[in-house]
C-alpha cells in the first residue's frame, strides 16, 4: 500500500492510498478536486471511495468535481452525515467493516471536532494498520484548536481520544 499526501488549499492536505498490485485507490477527506484530479491520473489510479471523516468543506469540498469526473466512485461517511455531505452515498455508525478493493476498513466515530466525525482504520495484508482521523490531534495540549464552536463538543473530544488511545493499545505498530 502506498500512501500519499497530497496538498490541498492553502494549509491543507487528502490522503490518497493506492493498492500496489491492482491500481485500485482510495481518497480520506477530498479537499478539493483540482490537485486530487490531477494525481490520481499522474498515478493511474483507479479510484473506488472517497472517505470524508466530517462535513466541513475543507474536508468533503472536492467531492461534485470528483464524482463529475470519475463514475461510480462511493463517496462514505457517517450515516447522520447525509444532508450535510454533499454526494454522500454511503452512510456508515461506529464500528462498521467495509472493504472497497483491496482494503478493509473499520469506520470509527469518533465526535468532538463536529458530532459526525469518523476516523478510517485501513488494514490491507502484508501492512501495518493506519489510522485516518482528519482534524483530530489526539493531544489533550491541543484541545482547544479541534473544537470548533456551533459543531464540536469538548466531553466528546476528551472521550475520542480516550477510544483512540485504547485503539493503540490494541493495536501495536498502528500508524
Amino acid at each position: 500500500m502506498d500512501v500519499f499526501t497530497i496538498p490541498c488549499l492553502y494549509d491543507n492536505f487528502s490522503y490518497l492510498l493506492i493498492d500496489e498490485q491492482s491500481g485500485s485507490g482510495i481518497i480520506v477527506d477530498p479537499v478539493e478536486g483540482w490537485p486530487l484530479l490531477v494525481e490520481i491520473e499522474k498515478r493511474g489510479v483507479s479510484l473506488a471511495a472517497l472517505f470524508c471523516t466530517h462535513h466541513h468543506q475543507d474536508h468533503c469540498g472536492g467531492i461534485e468535481d470528483i464524482t463529475e469526473e470519475i463514475s461510480g466512485v462511493r463517496v462514505i461517511g457517517y450515516h447522520e452525515d447525509q444532508s450535510r455531505i454533499p454526494g454522500l452515498t454511503e452512510g456508515y455508525r461506529d464500528g462498521a467493516s467495509i472493504d472497497v478493493g483491496p482494503f478493509s476498513i473499520e469506520m470509527l466515530h469518533t465526535p468532538g471536532h463536529t458530532p459526525g466525525s469518523m476516523s478510517m482504520l485501513v488494514r490491507q495484508a502484508g501492512w501495518a494498520p493506519i489510522l485516518l482521523v482528519g482534524d483530530m490531534t489526539y493531544e489533550t495540549a491541543s484541545l482547544e484548536k479541534d473544537i470548533v464552536p456551533a459543531t464540536g463538543d469538548r466531553d466528546m473530544l476528551l472521550a475520542t481520544f480516550a477510544k483512540v488511545r485504547r485503539l493503540e493499545k490494541r493495536l501495536p505498530g498502528l500508524e
